[in-house]
């Protein structure tokens, strides 16, 4: 009988599970395993573990949005763009107040919250009201390909991220991320808009987000941490 079950595990079978029973003799192990699966078989290089739990919100609002049917009309593709993209910064801020444990990084995701959340009921109404305008009132020039080229440089800064085990760090490189890539999108309007109102919200939210980046690098700097 010994021999037989000697034999059995000595098939390739076998040792496969020889092998797995080795590896995953520690919890360490265990998790190492996990985490390069997990990486392996994310669709732009990122884990989708829990301290990777940031970063997969952008990966969310940038394959929403790439799916998105855009008319090439600068300011109904901006307005649209801006009132479903901007949500991710309402995600990010939640998990930062429900999570985070540095007092800077939790007053300014409750900041963002309140000021992106009143963004988002600006640009929906823009978009009602941009979607009646005739073509002579609407700016022309910008493709959706040319906002894409925005999303694309996120999806580069993001994958020269990676998690820095704290979770008030990590938020604040994330939606450093965030925020430039608004930005852009952003800039990408100005050049082709001629909708003042819609200009002046473009420029305020350039502004606004340059003092939070500000604000965010300025705190990192001062931390141990490093991505």
């Amino acid at each position: 009988m010994k021999t037989k079950v000697f034999i059995s595990i000595m098939t390739v079978p076998g040792l496969v599970v020889l092998l797995f029973l080795i590896l995953f003799n520690s919890q360490e192990k265990r998790d190492i395993l996990l985490r390069g699966r997990a990486y392996a078989t994310s669709g732009m290089g990122f884990s989708n573990s829990k301290e990777d739990e940031l970063s997969g919100v952008l990966k969310d609002a940038f394959n929403k949005i790439k799916a998105m049917k855009l008319t090439n009309n600068p300011e109904v593709d901006y307005s649209s763009l801006m009132a479903s993209f901007l949500q991710a910064a309402v995600s990010l801020s939640a998990k930062e107040i429900a999570r985070g444990g540095d007092n800077t990084m939790k007053d300014l995701a409750k900041r963002t919250d309140k000021r992106i959340r009143s963004k988002i009921n600006d640009f929906k109404r823009a978009k009602e009201k941009q979607a009646s305008k005739t073509e002579k009132e609407r700016g022309s020039g910008v493709t959706t390909s040319t906002f894409f080229t925005s999303l694309d440089l996120m999806h580069e800064r993001l994958k020269s991220y990676s998690p820095a085990g704290s979770f008030d760090y990590d938020f604040a490189s994330v939606l450093t991320i965030f925020h430039q890539t608004v930005n852009d999108l952003s800039q990408v309007f100005l050049e082709n808009s001629i909708d003042s109102d819609l200009t002046k919200s473009a420029k305020k939210i350039i502004y606004e987000n340059e003092q939070d980046i500000e604000q965010m690098l300025e705190w990192k700097a001062k931390r141990k941490f490093s991505e």
